[in-house]
């Protein structure tokens, strides 16, 4: 899942995953409330949440933060094979050591994003095998 409210970052990111070939099918969302609303609807069907989302930090109404702080409350049995890689332009020193610090956070990625560095962010998340 890629989590982004500029459409354009959203299509890139969503291409270089397909480039990468690290899943068969990529879901987008331009909030965080469309994005919680999708892992509700998960819970509802008993599914798994994605494997990996990529979460922008600044968006409007909810942030990067706020959703993670969401995404804790979720059953831990249908969040527990999920990856964080928070996609950013924040270059905020502190903001970003606490994103880093966060639990459930396995990577960050600097917007530009670059190919090479998102297939090596991946590998790192722990889903070296998922990248072909």
């Amino acid at each position: 899942m890629v989590i982004d409210d500029f459409a354009l970052d959203r299509q890139t990111l969503s291409g270089m995953i397909e480039t990468l070939n690290i899943t068969d099918k990529i879901l987008q969302r331009d909030s965080m409330l469309n994005a919680v609303s999708y892992l509700q609807d998960c819970v509802v069907d008993r599914i798994q949440f994605p494997e990996i989302i990529f979460l922008d930090l600044n968006l409007p109404v909810l942030s990067g933060e706020d959703f993670l702080d969401v995404l804790a409350m979720f059953d831990p049995k249908l969040r527990s094979n999920t990856r964080i890689i928070v996609a950013t332009g924040v270059e905020n020193g502190e903001r970003l050591d606490k994103i880093k610090s966060h639990t459930m956070v396995n990577g960050i990625l600097h917007k530009p994003i670059r190919l090479k560095e998102l297939e090596q962010a991946v590998q790192k998340s722990g889903l070296q095998d998922v990248v072909k």
